[in-house]
């Protein structure tokens, strides 16, 4: 398989700032490190990689130069390489901006290195901005079928999936002998009509994710996407040897212009779909920011009478405005 992992560089969690008069995350003088959600990505991938030794994992990260530190702690992981996409044009976009510029990095790496991505993994979400929303339009721009808030995942081919435990009460996997058809996949949830135009390898994802009502499994074909959040499981330490190779290493950095000129023509990334990036691009532009300083006093509510203890519990959250 080849697996590419998007990173982002992120203020440690607690310490970030904004700039008030941007509305953006300051990004020096201050310690950055992985997106820890990135983290529980990049330790999925190496798990599948473990299943499958053959498997090429690839680390994308956007941001500026500084961001060449997170694509070498994820070498040091166990990353092959790393790419890097930093152009001035691109500071200030947001989400659905940099879904886009993330959607055509994807497509000029698999041309660069001769590749096609079977999967893409991102966090859940960043510590700095908490949409939850890059994955999804990631997705949706490279126009593969997607996961969120995965907690494991593990390969699959498609003759195993009717043997795969968990699956066994399933009906059968429906496969459509034109490989450009729409096909169905068996999930947890029953047949699900794959988006038309659908590719697959033979190749699925068995991803467990958590939701509302529980953990489902679902079965997902390649190529997709999936993004993943804190797991049970602590993610591994880099080993010594590869931080010291990742340090000697060139990393590739994509601009605007590589970005653009690079996209393969005939794919669902052309010229009738341009890039939107940066501040102008943006849907909704930060006027101000007000950071609110949190009073950190506690109160202790003890009432023998529960129904007391929790009346007064709501009285006062009521009060602070926090209900």
């Amino acid at each position: 398989m080849n697996i590419i992992v998007c990173v982002k560089q992120t203020p440690e969690a607690g310490k970030g700032e904004m700039n008030p008069g941007t509305g953006t995350v300051l990004r020096t003088d201050r310690k950055q490190v992985i997106n820890p959600f990135d983290l529980y990505a990049m330790e999925a991938a190496l798990r599948v990689q473990e299943k499958e030794p053959d498997t090429r994992i690839i680390a994308l990260s956007m941001g500026p130069a500084s961001a060449a530190s997170v694509l070498r702690d994820c070498i040091g992981l166990g990353a092959e390489t790393g790419y890097l996409v930093s152009d001035p044009a691109f500071a200030g976009s947001d989400v659905r901006g940099t879904a886009q510029v993330l959607a055509r990095a994807v497509r000029v790496i698999e041309k660069r290195e001769g590749i096609r991505a079977d999967a893409v993994f991102c966090g859940a979400k960043t510590v700095d901005g908490g949409t939850s929303m890059l994955g999804p339009e990631l997705a949706q721009f490279l126009g593969v079928p997607q996961v969120t808030y995965a907690l494991h995942c593990s390969p699959q081919k498609s003759k195993d999936l009717q043997e795969s435990q968990g699956m066994q009460d399933s009906p059968d996997l429906q496969e459509s002998q034109d490989p450009q058809e729409s096909q169905k996949l068996q999930g947890s949830e029953g047949l699900q009509q794959m988006p038309e135009g659908t590719r697959t390898n033979g190749t699925f994802l068995r991803v467990e994710k958590e939701d509302d009502r529980g953990n489902r499994i679902y079965c997902i074909p390649a190529p997709c996407l999936v993004t993943f959040t804190k797991a049970s499981f602590q993610v591994r330490y880099p080993m010594i040897a590869r931080i010291l190779e990742a340090e000697s290493m060139e990393l590739p950095v994509l601009s605007a212009e590589d970005i653009t000129a690079e996209d393969p023509a005939g794919d669902s990334l052309s010229e009738k779909n341009p890039v939107a990036a940066g501040p102008e691009a943006a849907a909704m532009q930060v006027e101000a920011v007000q950071l609110r300083k949190l009073d950190k006093q506690s109160q202790i509510i003890e009432d023998p009478d529960p129904v007391k203890a929790v009346t007064a519990l709501a009285q006062r959250l009521f009060s602070e405005g926090i209900l």
